[in-house]
């Protein structure tokens, strides 16, 4: 079982989504230990990403820092999990 957000703001000038899909994260790790993601884009199409193996914590520290630096108006996150019983040495 995994999470996944999605949340675009109607307001395509001075938002962020990187916060609000950070905070929401912390509700979904219960779902997903293994690793979490982020990704934004902004006005022109660019995408920006964060992601790392881990809680959402470690991946984008406590304080959020990490995903401070994500521009843009609409984003998506996901918390996975792995399946660690399917998977032979």
């Amino acid at each position: 079982m995994c999470g996944i957000l999605a949340l675009i703001q109607a307001n395509a000038v001075g938002t962020s989504v990187a916060e609000e899909l950070h905070g929401a994260l912390y509700y979904l790790q219960h779902r997903g230990q293994d690793a979490c993601g982020l990704a934004t884009s902004a006005s022109g199409g660019r995408i920006y990403q964060c992601k790392g193996n881990g809680l959402a914590s470690k991946v984008f520290r406590d304080d959020g820092s990490r995903v401070a630096d994500l521009p843009g108006y609409m984003g998506i996150a996901l918390c996975p999990v792995f399946n660690r019983m399917l998977t032979r040495d």
